[in-house]
């Protein structure tokens, strides 16, 4: 649940900052500032306002920046030189370089002209990219999150066990290396099962000292004799190590 929030939280500050991008509008005007009759088929310098940077501006040459104007170069500051083609009914009529003071007409005179412009329907390349890129961030940012929510807990439960391992594995180490007394040589074939899980004891050599232990284990008491032959029975079995 954390995750997804995060996610939507992301999405929603794009969804503000592209909202904010379309409050601001360019424009095209003619470059004197009066209106200005252009004709189709023919080039005009243009003037642009715009808050664009002059690399953005420069971008757009060899596309449409708007329905019927086609850019053919980039003079600073802030004009083009425009090629000016039959009006297209745009897929999206909102367009970042709005035409403004202009009247796009046919030459009197002359048939129609079909001219072989590549079209290329105008779009804020910048802005576009930019949305891919935030998206393409909360995404990477949203599988990361699960995985660090998958693996971390799992990465922890790992180290503690390898700790307990190695903590355990120096109890055993002590309890075999201190054997005296008769519970202490009990007290190994107690813990057989963690000798032969958390050691890499001999198992054959365990495997005969518990047997050993199990000819005399329920004796009321052990002779001298019975300790002699258990203690030669551990020296085998510390012998063997259990690293």
């Amino acid at each position: 649940m954390i995750c997804c929030r995060i996610f939507f939280v992301f999405i929603f500050f794009i969804n503000i900052a592209t909202a904010q991008e379309d409050k601001t509008k360019s424009l095209v005007i003619p470059i004197n500032g009066d209106k200005q009759d252009l004709n189709i088929g023919e080039i005009y310098p243009v003037k642009i306002q715009s808050s664009k940077g002059t690399q953005e501006l420069k971008s757009y040459k060899n596309k449409f920046i708007n329905s019927s104007m086609y850019v053919l170069e980039y003079i600073e500051p802030n004009s083009y030189i425009v090629f000016i083609n039959t009006p297209k009914k745009a897929k999206n009529e909102n367009t970042f370089f709005e035409p403004s003071g202009f009247n796009i007409r046919e030459m009197q005179g002359q048939p129609p002209q079909s001219f072989a412009i590549l079209d290329t329907p105008f779009k804020d390349e910048e802005k576009t990219n930019n949305l891919y890129q935030y998206i393409v961030i909360a995404i990477i940012v949203f599988f990361l999150l699960i995985i660090m929510y998958i693996s971390i807990p799992y990465m922890i439960k790992k180290i503690k066990k390898r700790k307990y391992v190695a903590l355990r594995k120096k109890e055993l180490q002590a309890i075999l290396e201190n054997v005296q007394e008769r519970k202490q040589f009990e007290k190994i074939y107690q813990y057989k099962k963690d000798f032969k899980k958390y050691t890499k004891i001999d198992i054959e050599s365990l495997d005969n000292y518990i047997d050993e232990l199990n000819t005399i284990q329920y004796k009321k008491d052990w002779s001298d004799e019975d300790f002699l032959k258990m203690k030669k029975t551990i020296v085998k079995l510390q012998q063997s190590g259990i690293v």
